[in-house]
């Protein structure tokens, strides 16, 4: 509708221009014919979808002039209209990567932004979950379950840095991926991140809740002999993890170092396996428990 307006409004532009030509005085043709081939290119290229651009700042009260300035008016409104499209568009476009409950990042942000955190110095993956979670909703009522979870991803919010990635990945099950940590950086953060939540109970509409985490860590890109796996594969290794880690008594992580089965053999190691959607890992688990750390940064800046 604006193209189209715009169109017309350069047909009459043109005829005007001609029948200035054609009927005034010389220096009066020259000022004004100006004045109109600005007006009329400046409409041109807006039609055209090539640039919206306005034209000058009016001159004397003409009816040129009027005109001028009612095509600038135009453009700044579409432009005022345009902006306020952008901005609901990335409202709308941040609302869906945020979880609504606890307003941590989802799914869908983590499968789009997994591989920014990826570093040559090697990073982390952990999936977590709140232990007996369930227990709380039947006890206390989703309302406390929901408190549990916005404190859980408050405490959490925390201690992670800006460039981490830390997601709801599904129900009371989060997902943290961490760059740079290091040499004993999956026991370090293990560590801490327990801690993060069994340092002291969550305070709900309920009363006070001791919270603990099952956890399980990997690290990332998970690669082996065979090169770099998908980030779902380190995903899938982190899930058994976490159920390891239920299965050791809750209230601790489980980090699964992917290893060379004859090489592990070797050293003495308890070599298990991962299905994983290429076939099958070997893995050697080991059980990391909190010790109540202090709430530093996850990892030095």
């Amino acid at each position: 509708m604006f193209r189209k307006f715009l169109l017309m409004l350069a047909g009459i532009v043109s005829i005007a221009f001609v029948v200035t030509l054609l009927s005034a005085g010389f220096g009066f043709r020259l000022l004004v014919s100006r004045r109109l081939d600005r007006l009329h290119r400046a409409i041109t290229r807006a039609a055209s979808g090539v640039e919206r651009v306005r034209v000058e700042p009016s001159r004397g009260d003409d009816e040129l002039g009027d005109i001028i300035q009612a095509y600038d008016a135009l453009v700044a409104r579409e432009e005022r209209h345009e902006a306020e499209l952008r901005g609901a568009h990335e409202k709308l476009d941040e609302q869906s990567r945020r979880d609504p409950l606890t307003g941590a990042f989802n799914r869908r942000h983590v499968q789009e932004h997994i591989h920014e955190v990826v570093d040559a110095s090697g990073s982390a993956l952990a999936l977590f979950d709140i232990d007996h979670f369930k227990r709380i909703n039947d006890r206390h009522g989703h309302g406390v379950g929901d408190e549990v979870l916005v404190e859980v991803v408050r405490r959490i919010g925390r201690v992670v840095r800006k460039q981490d990635l830390f997601a709801r990945w599904g129900g009371e099950e989060f997902l943290l991926c961490v760059g740079e940590v290091g040499d004993g950086g999956l026991d370090r953060l293990a560590r801490r991140l327990l801690a993060c939540l069994d340092s002291e109970p969550v305070m709900t509409s309920a009363g006070p809740l001791v919270v603990t985490s099952s956890i399980g860590l990997v690290a990332f890109p998970l690669r082996t002999g065979a090169g770099a796996h998908a980030w779902a594969d380190a995903v899938t290794v982190a899930d058994w993890g976490l159920y390891r880690a239920k299965q050791s008594g809750r209230d601790c992580a489980v980090v699964v170092d992917v290893v060379d089965v004859q090489d592990a053999a070797a050293g003495g190691a308890a070599v298990e396996s991962v299905p994983i959607g290429g076939g099958v890992l070997s893995v050697v688990p080991h059980v990391v428990r909190s010790v109540q750390a202090s709430a530093n940064p996850v990892l030095p800046a």
